[in-house]
């Protein structure tokens, strides 16, 4: 799943490999350290760039900071972010499991996140600041 950081928050469906990640995160992947079940993949010089930091990405890893680096103030996501199963004894990336799926829709509804399926002007909190036009892209 691809977690937007460009306000407003967008949650999408992700199928792809590599060059599709790294497509979408915009340069070189950096996995942070979370435990086998994800991976969660982002540019590795996201912060270097300035790219935004990407905070429903940081409450998704929250749950599986293998080495608890946000909550001890090491570490933040910036940019886009992609999140998928572990990977599998040859390297491949395996789908996100269900349980995982729920929690990124939970914790990405909780934040008031497009979901997929979704269009932002559809949601009349964001249309009352003026934070999407008629077609839900931004203003």
């Amino acid at each position: 799943m691809i977690v937007d950081p460009a306000g407003p928050y967008r949650v999408e469906e992700f199928d792809g490999d590599g060059d599709a990640l790294r497509a979408v995160v915009g340069g070189w992947l950096e996995a942070a350290p979370s435990d086998e079940s994800v991976t969660v993949w982002v540019n590795e010089e996201g912060k270097a760039l300035g790219l935004p930091i990407n905070r429903l990405a940081m409450d998704v890893w929250l749950r599986w900071d293998l080495h608890r680096c946000m909550l001890l103030g090491r570490d933040w996501l910036a940019g886009n972010v992609v999140v998928t199963g572990g990977v599998d004894r040859n390297g491949e990336t395996l789908d996100l499991p269900d349980a995982a799926r729920r929690w990124v829709m939970t914790v990405a509804r909780d934040a008031g996140a497009v979901l997929p399926g979704e269009v932002a002007s559809e949601r009349p909190d964001w249309n009352r600041f003026g934070l999407v036009d008629a077609d839900g892209g931004e203003s």
